[in-house]
């Protein structure tokens, strides 16, 4: 029961995250933005690594990280004499992030007003922060049971299962929760919807009903009247007021007094010839 402890611990964090995307509004709208600084935080600090003196760093790594991992620019991050310090970096970065959620936020406003649609903003931040919090939380689920099932052979090392089981799983669950961050954060902020045309319709002329979409031919051949279509059975179609040509007799020319020519060894006449 106290292994189980740990999961159930963790489970009510991660429900009340599900919660929030669940219930939306700007509960949610407030979580996704302390995830999305959360996240490049995580990625300066990542970047700054055991280089203390900001003098050193690959100033020119950290701009295309933060373009790639979340389509950030950080203004300055390439200017020693304007960031100077990891805390100057993480609040530049943050106030990059920041613009560019709201940014994504204004851009699902101008998508409703062109559709005649609401909440599709909304809806969208729910589904990502959904998608990504029970993702990670299936993973997590296996590796905490792969922990539990090999955490008892610590105690040939004089150390308390349990204990070890506790400490790695707090281990494991800050990594989830770094991992959920970063990954919400950077589908979020790459998220994009293009507004197509109708299912089914094609633009017509100005002022003129949207066509439907041509059903596909199958396949066309030429022949000397133009193209004509394959039928359903494979077959050419002729072209309309033209009879179809008479199909050939395999039989034709065999006599009704001779062999079949099918190999039964009967006459004809007792055998194919008989219709």
């Amino acid at each position: 029961l106290e292994y189980d402890d740990v999961m159930n611990q963790q489970r009510e964090v991660i429900y009340s995250l599900r919660l929030f995307a669940l219930e939306g509004g700007e509960e949610l709208k407030a979580e996704a933005l302390r995830m999305v600084e959360q996240a490049v935080a995580g990625l300066a600090d990542e970047l700054i690594g055991d280089t203390k003196d900001a003098y050193h760093w690959d100033r020119a790594l950290m701009e295309t990280e933060f373009l790639l991992k979340f389509l950030v620019s950080v203004a300055g991050v390439t200017d020693p004499a304007r960031i100077r310090s990891r805390d100057e970096l993480v609040r530049a970065a943050q106030q990059a992030a920041r613009e560019a959620f709201q940014g994504k936020l204004d851009h699902f406003k101008e998508i409703e007003a062109k559709v005649g649609a609401v909440n599709i903003g909304a809806q969208a931040l729910s589904h990502v922060m959904l998608t990504v919090i029970d993702e990670k939380w299936k993973d997590h689920l296996y590796d905490l049971d792969q922990l539990k099932a090999a955490i008892h052979y610590r105690q040939w090392g004089q150390k308390d299962p349990l204990i070890e089981y506790k400490r790695e799983g707090y281990e494991m669950f800050v990594g989830l929760m770094r991992d959920v961050h970063a990954t919400f954060a950077e589908r979020w902020l790459k998220l994009q919807i293009e507004i197509g045309p109708p299912r089914g319709s094609t633009p017509g002329p100005l002022g003129a009903p949207p066509k439907k979409k041509a059903s596909p031919v199958i396949a066309t051949k030429p022949t000397a009247d133009g193209l004509v279509s394959n039928g359903p059975t494979g077959g050419p179609v002729p072209p309309p007021g033209v009879p179809p040509a008479p199909a050939s007799n395999p039989y034709a020319g065999v006599g009704r007094n001779d062999p079949c020519p099918c190999g039964s060894g009967k006459k004809f006449k007792k055998c194919h010839g008989a219709a």
